[in-house]
């Protein structure tokens, strides 16, 4: 091997090694009160001390997993959940967070505001905003599609494909980041007769033609 493979296999090694696997939160800081099948959801996790924070996906009620590439970003299913009739999108996202014995901390959710751009460019109107009004309860699981965020002006389209950004970020009392942590939601639409892309149309005429010349061959041999 090379030296510059070496090299190349030694930053893909330490970029793998900074980025920690995602985890399970156990009770009381995960599931939420009240909430069934919600146990295993994944989380992308960072602590600093007593102090956490921590976002993950799941299906909305079909599962508490969803695909993911084991670190920060995970796969939505698009469209409606159509039996329960509440209008929810596929998949929904869940925060959990202590700030201990910090009383004057705070914490700040962050949700992209144009989730077709697959980057931070700026948080939805409701947000970054104290999550002081759900008391104790530092943890819950929400839906893009709930009546908040709508009259809130985030416009999500659970049918379009998307890519979201979270971000759940814990400040001391003087504006200094204590932990932080990322997650990315992307959806893909679904498409009942995909066009071919014109590479792949010059591919299948290829592939045709060798078949057409093939079949030639074997009738004069």
């Amino acid at each position: 091997m090379s030296l510059r493979s070496l090299l190349m296999v030694a930053v893909a090694s330490i970029s793998f090694s900074a980025q920690a696997a995602l985890v399970t939160l156990s009770p009381p800081d995960w599931p939420p009160a009240g909430s069934s099948g919600l146990e295993t959801v994944l989380f992308n996790l960072d602590e600093n001390g007593e102090i956490f924070v921590a976002l993950g996906a799941h299906g909305y009620k079909n599962g508490p997993l969803l695909p993911n590439n084991g670190f920060s970003d995970f796969v939505g299913a698009p469209g409606i959940y159509l039996p329960d009739g509440a209008g929810y999108a596929n998949w929904s996202f869940d925060f959990s967070y202590n700030l201990g014995s910090c009383t004057a901390c705070s914490v700040v959710l962050s949700i992209d505001s144009d989730w077709t751009t697959g980057s931070f460019s700026g948080s939805a109107p409701l947000y970054p905003g104290a999550l002081s009004a759900f008391g104790l309860a530092h943890q819950d699981s929400w839906n893009l599609m709930m009546s908040f965020f709508v009259a809130g002006g985030l416009n999500f389209d659970p049918n379009q494909t998307s890519s979201t950004d979270f971000s759940l970020v814990a400040y001391d009392p003087n504006g200094g980041v204590l932990a932080s942590t990322e997650i990315n939601v992307s959806v893909t639409a679904a498409t009942s007769n995909p066009i071919p892309e014109p590479g792949t149309l010059a591919l299948v005429g290829i592939g045709l033609l060798g078949w057409g010349v093939a079949r030639q061959r074997a009738r004069k041999s």
